[in-house]
C-alpha cells in the first residue's frame, strides 16, 4: 500500500518533509510545534501549546478525520515540571475521557524559544 504525503498551506515543514504521511488509514504526522502560522515562536509555553494542538487539528481535518481520530500522542517538553498546563489544555482539546489518545511525555532540550512539540498517529475512517 502506497504512502500519500500530506502537505498543508502554511504549516509544517519545508518540503521536502510533508506536515504528515498517510498509509491505508493510519496517518503519522513529522513533528509538529508551537510556531503559529507566520512560522514565529511564542515566547509563552502557553501560546505555543495552543498552536501545536491547533496544527494538530488542522493536519488531522485535512486528511480528513477529526480529534477524535488521534490514538497516540508523543509529546516533547523543555520542562517536566510543564506538565500540569499541558494535562489541562489536554482536557479541554480531548474532552471525553472514554476517547482520549494515548500520550507519552517526555522531556528534552528543544533547542532555540521551543518549549513543547509533539507527533501524532491517527486511524482515519476513509483514507
Amino acid at each position: 500500500m502506497p504512502n500519500r504525503a500530506l502537505y498543508v498551506q502554511g504549516m509544517g515543514h519545508s518540503s521536502p518533509i510533508p506536515a504528515a504521511t498517510i498509509c491505508g488509514n493510519l496517518l503519522f504526522s513529522s513533528l509538529i510545534t508551537g510556531a503559529d502560522r507566520a512560522r514565529t515562536m511564542p515566547e509563552s509555553l502557553m501560546e505555543q501549546a495552543e498552536n501545536m494542538f491547533a496544527q494538530m487539528q488542522t493536519i488531522i481535518e485535512v486528511a480528513g478525520g477529526s480529534l477524535a481520530d488521534v490514538v497516540k500522542v508523543t509529546l516533547w517538553l523543555n520542562d517536566r515540571g510543564d506538565r500540569k498546563l499541558i494535562n489541562e489544555m489536554w482536557e479541554r482539546w480531548f474532552p471525553d475521557p472514554a476517547t482520549r489518545p494515548a500520550r507519552v511525555t517526555l522531556n528534552r532540550d528543544l533547542g532555540g524559544e521551543k518549549k513543547i512539540e509533539c507527533e501524532i498517529i491517527a486511524v482515519l475512517a476513509s483514507s
